[in-house]
């Protein structure tokens, strides 16, 4: 049943990040097969139909017991911001990391809260916060988080994880999202053989169409469905080099480009690249309901 819930695909944001290279292995482990890592990572941010930059992020990951910490922060023109924390863990190293613990704020230009969204898969809460002019909507519950559930940036994972191994078509997982209240959604991730040039970054690529499942109502479903894509670089092992996303539950749909296009290899945006001077997003110490993942 729809109903209410016809929106239901636009509740995955896949999001902002850089998944490349080596990390180091924690507590001991042998790492020269450690397929998996970030790297500091700054990206642009531009409109959904790629002709201005709105935006700027920057990622970076810290060494944390037993996995790390990925944390995000993005600055939009207009003033507005958001800040993303991840916390990974690695059970061995022949398995994919998995999400232990999420968080993403949004503030407003005036630096008031918009929106918190968090998850802790080790307990099993989801909370969906908004913060509205007529009070605060919010919402926690207990969510059944199957293994292979993702949230934000972590959603890259497995999608370049089963691309590193061969994979190319029906790669499923879950994704945790505020829809508007919490909730799990099933995803699957396969190689659009289409289209390998993207006017946004140089290189032969390799675009990954991601779509929700709905067991046997997919098919139908089809010709209705948005389509999101995600961009990867085979050669640079399997690189994530930008792709679409909505910035919250309903909100603007943004392009992501880890490095725009230069004069000389193509027609750029019509907007500067350059990372302005913008307002700092709120310090931690400054953001009280902001539970950092121990």
């Amino acid at each position: 049943m729809l109903g209410p819930e016809k929106t239901w695909w636009r509740v995955w944001p896949l999001p902002l990040a850089i998944v490349v290279c080596v990390i180091n292995c924690l507590n001991g482990l042998a790492c020269a097969q450690t397929w998996y890592a970030f790297q500091p990572a700054d990206l642009t941010i531009y409109s959904a139909d790629g002709h201005r930059v709105v935006g700027h992020s920057h990622y970076q990951i810290t060494d944390v017991e037993g996995g790390a910490e990925i944390r995000g922060e993005a600055r939009y023109l207009d003033g507005e911001s958001d800040v993303e924390r991840d916390r990974i863990e690695f059970t061995s190293q022949d398995e994919r990391p998995r999400l232990a613990h999420f968080s993403h704020i949004f503030f407003l230009a005036n630096g008031s809260m918009r929106m918190e969204t968090e998850a802790d898969l080790r307990t099993g809460i989801g909370t969906c916060n908004r913060y509205e002019d007529d009070g605060t909507g919010a919402v926690t519950r207990s969510v059944q988080f199957p293994p292979d559930t993702y949230a934000g940036v972590t959603t890259l994972i497995p999608i370049e994880y089963a691309l590193r191994h061969g994979q190319s078509d029906d790669i499923r997982f879950h994704v945790f999202s505020c829809a508007p209240k919490p909730r799990i959604f099933e995803l699957s991730a396969s190689v659009d053989t289409s289209q390998s040039q993207w006017p946004l970054h140089p290189g032969n690529l390799v675009r990954m169409r991601v779509r929700p499942r709905l067991g046997w109502f997919t098919v139908l479903a089809l010709p209705f469905l948005p389509r999101f894509y995600e961009w990867f670089d085979p050669g640079q092992d399997w690189r994530y080099v930008g792709g679409t996303t909505e910035r919250y539950y309903r909100g603007p749909s943004v392009q992501l480009v880890r490095q725009p296009l230069t004069q000389a290899e193509g027609n750029p945006p019509t907007e500067s690249s350059a990372v302005p001077q913008l307002r700092k997003p709120p310090t931690d110490e400054a953001m009280p309901q902001f539970r950092r993942a121990q």
